[in-house]
């Protein structure tokens, strides 16, 4: 079974955004080995997650997610079961919405994403939601 584990979170007032390559580039190997896939959005220090893959792999590495120092008030926004990977190719796709032209519009989306799954808590509308908000970025990478 697969499973799916959705979060956001602030980053702390201390992260060094430049150290996101090298966060990224650990986060990937360690996903690739344990059969992770996601993927992670930053906007203006907001995270927003979503993983996949074996439900107690996807648990334990939430639990270490809560414990990192690099951000806070780490919200689950949605977990469950599902059928199919949204991001079966990427063991963990990054974009970072804070360097496109249209920031605003960005953080409109993000904003919108976190407030409906937050009211929902439902892992489909969350999912549908985050890959709507993604799908082009990466179809084109």
């Amino acid at each position: 079974m697969i499973y799916e584990l959705i979060y956001n979170s602030i980053s702390a007032k201390d992260f060094d955004k430049k150290s996101l390559p090298d966060i990224l580039l650990k986060s990937r190997s360690w996903n690739s080995a344990n059969q992770i896939t996601g993927c992670l959005v930053y906007h203006e220090s907001e995270f927003l997650q979503i993983l996949e893959g074996p439900e107690e792999v996807v648990k334990e590495l939430y639990n270490r997610i809560l414990l990192d120092h690099r951000h806070y008030n780490v919200q689950l926004l949605a977990q469950g079961p599902i059928k199919e990977r949204a991001f079966a190719d990427w063991c963990m796709a990054y974009y970072d919405f804070s360097v496109t032209n249209n920031s605003a519009k960005n953080k409109i989306s993000v904003d919108l994403l976190l407030q409906i799954t937050g009211k929902m808590n439902d892992t489909t509308i969350a999912r549908s939601l985050f890959k709507f908000i993604t799908e082009d970025i990466f179809r084109s990478k």
